[in-house]
């Protein structure tokens, strides 16, 4: 919780500076993901609520939303009021169940949010004909060490809500429905693979 009341709830692997100025109220995302409950505590009134990222700003229109740094994007979700993007000389207002992405160079149009996007806060993974190569990339973000899958089951879907608290459980629960099987040679090196090539 920080000094104007605002709640943040930082997601793995993610780095935020905080800057209140007096002037307005600054959250520098370096890396990561985090999902934001803008507070308005009074002796802050006037002073904007902005998330910093390498593509451009986001301006907290007395809001709740989701902020994610990519490696050359940035994505953010409103789940309620909106939000204010400023990106080069454009600006654009995105609203409640409204999701967008932008790089240095474009913005996109904004589209309807997956209610999905925010599962993490719950500690839970939802799928929907993800690939498993997506599927391990995020759940990777959750575990130590090695996580990878040999490419011959890589462009395989799978779908279904899985514990981001267990993702060893989270793992067993893909290869019960997928014809693939967890090889672990530690348990910091996991590599999913097709299941009659499993040792």
């Amino acid at each position: 919780q920080l000094a104007d009341g605002s709640h943040l709830r930082l997601n793995t692997d993610t780095a935020i500076d905080v800057e209140f100025n007096g002037k307005q109220r600054l959250i520098h995302l370096k890396h990561g993901e985090v999902f934001i409950t803008t507070g308005h505590a009074a002796e802050f009134a006037g002073q904007p609520f902005i998330v910093v990222t390498d593509q451009g700003k986001i301006e907290a229109l007395g809001t709740q939303f989701n902020v994610r740094q990519n490696a050359d994007s940035t994505e953010v979700t409103v789940v309620q009021d909106s939000v204010l993007i400023h990106h080069a000389q454009q600006k654009l207002t995105l609203n409640a169940g409204e999701r967008i992405r932008f790089n240095q160079l474009e913005l996109a149009e904004a589209v309807k949010a997956d209610p999905a996007i925010t599962s993490w806060t719950q500690h839970k993974l939802v799928a929907e004909q993800m690939p498993v190569s997506e599927f391990i990339h995020e759940l990777s973000r959750y575990r130590s060490g090695t996580l990878r899958c040999d490419a011959t089951v890589a462009d395989l879907k799978v779908s279904g809500v899985f514990p981001l608290n267990d993702t060893d459980k989270a793992l067993q629960q893909m290869a019960q429905a997928l014809p693939v099987s967890i090889q672990s040679r530690t348990r910091y090196w996991v590599t999913v693979v097709p299941r009659d090539r499993a040792l």
